[in-house]
């Protein structure tokens, strides 16, 4: 659950940036050899792709040095970003220098670790103001809950079901996470929070505010062995002591009571549990 850990995710802008690094001064000098030993003269080049519509990049494309070799170029571009050929307006880069317009008179002009970037001249193309890479533009599916009451397959209709033959069914084995998970979590009432039997405060309970409708009880840790600091997605749901401090939990995973207060550091978790 935590928001502040840092992702351990490789981005594709962050490996641009160190190849922008590597390669600064490429354009100063004849760049003899790519970083995957083709030499100039190699019957194989190795181009990067860019696209008007994307952030995207594709890094060191092969391509083989023949007489189809734009009508590949095209090809892959179609493959990869949606652009038709009929839509592509080719530029070639070296580095951040525009060296024209590729076309079939000046294919031999193409060397490795140059960039073809992609002018997609199509009004109605599929990849126009982000609809391919921008998640914000996805219409997400809900449901009230008068909705998901009304369908037949559900949990909630299963329970129902349930319920009418034994009126002392309970979804104990099949757990969820609703306002009565947390019924018991007690806004300042001590608990102890499992795994780790890691005590603290109560501070909070209830759902976030990314539509789902499971519910969870913050818990302001003695120490800081939790995974944030009462912050979800950028939200402050509760101030915690600080970093680390915080933790956002289930309610099966709470105990509350006085007798978890805070323990002295020098106690002995084996004695604790000899008693």
């Amino acid at each position: 659950m935590s928001s502040s850990k840092p992702s351990l995710e490789i981005k594709n802008h962050d490996l641009l940036a160190l190849r922008s690094y590597i390669t600064a001064q490429d354009h100063t000098h004849a760049y003899a050899a790519t970083t995957s030993g083709f030499a100039q003269n190699s019957d194989y080049i190795l181009l990067d792709f860019s696209h008007s519509n994307l952030d995207q990049r594709h890094i060191e494309i092969r391509f083989e040095r023949n007489e189809q070799l734009l009508d590949n170029i095209q090809q892959k571009i179609h493959q990869t970003t949606g652009t038709s050929p009929a839509n592509q307006q080719l530029v070639i880069y070296q580095g951040n220098e525009c060296l024209g317009e590729l076309c079939y008179d000046n294919l031999s002009m193409l060397r490795s670790g140059m960039r073809i970037h992609c002018l997609d001249d199509n009004p109605f193309s599929i990849s126009r103001g982000g609809a391919l890479e921008n998640t914000a533009l996805v219409q997400k599916f809900r449901l009230t809950d008068e909705e998901y009451d009304a369908r037949p397959n559900t949990l909630r209709a299963f329970a129902r079901i349930q319920q009418a033959k034994n009126p002392q069914f309970t979804l104990g084995q099949i757990q969820t996470y609703n306002k009565q998970s947390v019924s018991h979590c007690v806004i300042g009432e001590r608990c102890q929070v499992e795994p780790g039997k890691r005590r603290g405060t109560v501070k909070w309970t209830g759902t976030f505010d990314d539509g789902d409708r499971t519910y969870f009880a913050g818990v302001n840790l003695d120490e800081p062995i939790g995974q944030n600091d009462g912050t979800y997605k950028g939200k402050q749901y509760f101030d915690a002591t600080g970093p680390g401090y915080g933790c956002f939990v289930r309610g099966q995973n709470v105990l509350c009571g006085p007798e978890f207060v805070e323990r002295n550091i020098m106690d002995s978790d084996e004695e604790e549990e000899e008693l």
